[in-house]
């Protein structure tokens, strides 16, 4: 009895020295740490809304860069070569309390925008701006349009490798919806041998790849969902694709055009013109040509994989797009239907958009506010609907033109 009394007391004694030590706590380090900032561009004219009220990460371009306190970082568009100096920005992180938060400075050719940030109160107007994981914004001061530059903090790409759950690959390629092949621009100064064709992001994340020349990527150490894909290439639209991972090979199509959301057209007006006649001139009001799009075509739509389009039923038949008012009063105003089908829906008027051969929505009427947008190339027909807030794609229309008797014969390529 008094061996185990004696043993109990020992134990009791020995139990101070067995307390597991505390785990020192890693604390950020300013001269050690690096930051991650993620970049967003834009032209002000494509901004629709106040810039805090926007998504940023449905923008064309974005880039992520990693940089120290104290230093100077290189922004610069994904696609941009390293002679277009206008698509590049220096700035200068001038001191980083946290991984959260950071004031930067841009070197110089940008000015901070007044509604979208918060100044150093020791700075004038053109100093430090605090940064945050909320996008502050910048626009360029040089005759240029107006280039918007945005920049955010992101969590630090160890944080998110240490996210539980597999990772997987994505592989697919990036093509021209028209013509099927690379998304090759057509100007001889970019269109050069080798060079990447697409550039392929994760939204809210890091992760991000360009197509090659033949229009091929591939994604890694991407987590196992839901995940959208912000697409964009020269001289074509910028869309969104939401994809569930993992997932098969993904071929992914776009339309020619501006990387923004296509303007609404300004109508041309009737203006009379002179035509010189015996004896004097003649003035007449010119005929409205008529839209290469206005006509019939075989084809059908295809649903993609989305989760908010779960019971997307595709159509496939004639379609036919005519006038929106008898007489073509109104040439840039095309309504368009499924031939034969009583069930299918009557969908939004069109309107030309520039340049000529695109088409779009005039109001998102469609299910679930979505817009549809068109680009007729000859006789072919793509098409694409999409959220136009977030220019997420749901469906494709590919379709070729009926030839009929007396129609008259639009020419190939006319981009």
């Amino acid at each position: 009895m008094k061996r185990g009394v004696s043993l109990i007391f020992s134990g009791l004694l020995l139990l101070p020295g067995l307390r597991c030590s505390p785990v020192p706590r890693h604390t950020f380090d300013a001269e050690r740490d690096s930051l991650t900032l993620r970049a967003y561009y834009g032209g002000w004219s494509a901004w629709r809304a106040p810039l805090e009220a926007l998504d940023p990460e449905w923008r064309p371009e974005s880039v992520t860069v990693r940089g120290l306190a104290g230093h100077t970082v290189r922004i610069g568009k994904p696609t941009a070569r390293p002679a277009e100096r206008w698509n590049q920005w220096y700035f200068r992180i001038v001191r980083a309390p946290s991984l959260d938060s950071a004031w930067v400075q841009p070197v110089e050719g940008l000015a901070p925008i007044s509604m979208n940030h918060v100044l150093d109160d020791s700075s004038t107007s053109d100093g430090p701006v605090l940064v945050t994981r909320e996008t502050r914004w910048w626009i360029t001061t040089q005759t240029d349009g107006g280039t918007l530059v945005g920049l955010r903090l992101v969590l630090p790409q160890k944080a998110r490798s240490a996210r539980p759950g597999q990772t997987y690959a994505l592989v697919g390629r990036v093509v021209d919806a028209a013509s099927g092949e690379p998304c090759r621009a057509t100007y001889p100064y970019e269109a050069r041998s080798g060079a990447p064709t697409a550039s392929i992001r994760v939204a809210w994340d890091t992760a991000g790849a360009v197509a090659d020349s033949d229009g091929w990527f591939r994604l890694g150490r991407v987590h196992a969902g839901w995940v959208k894909l912000n697409i964009t290439a020269r001289q074509h639209a910028f869309i969104s694709r939401l994809v569930h991972v993992p997932a098969d090979s993904l071929l992914i199509k776009l339309l020619v055009g501006s990387a923004y959301p296509y303007a609404k057209p300004v109508a041309q007006s009737a203006a009379m013109i002179p035509v010189p006649v015996p004896g004097g001139m003649k003035w007449v009001v010119p005929k409205p040509k008529c839209p290469v799009i206005v006509g019939r075509w075989t084809g059908a739509t295809h649903c993609i994989e989305n989760p908010s389009d779960s019971g997307c039923a595709g159509e496939r038949g004639v379609f036919r797009f005519e006038y929106a008012t008898p007489g073509g009063t109104s040439p840039r105003a095309v309504s368009w239907t499924c031939e034969g089908d009583t069930a299918a829906p009557r969908h939004a008027l069109l309107e030309q958009a520039e340049p000529p051969v695109l088409w779009s929505s005039r109001d998102a009427t469609e299910a679930g506010n979505r817009c549809w947008e068109f680009e007729v190339r000859g006789d072919t027909l793509v098409g694409q609907l999409i959220d136009p807030s977030t220019r997420v794609v749901a469906r494709e229309l590919f379709a070729t033109r009926i030839r009929e008797r007396g129609s008259p014969r639009v020419a190939v390529g006319n981009r």
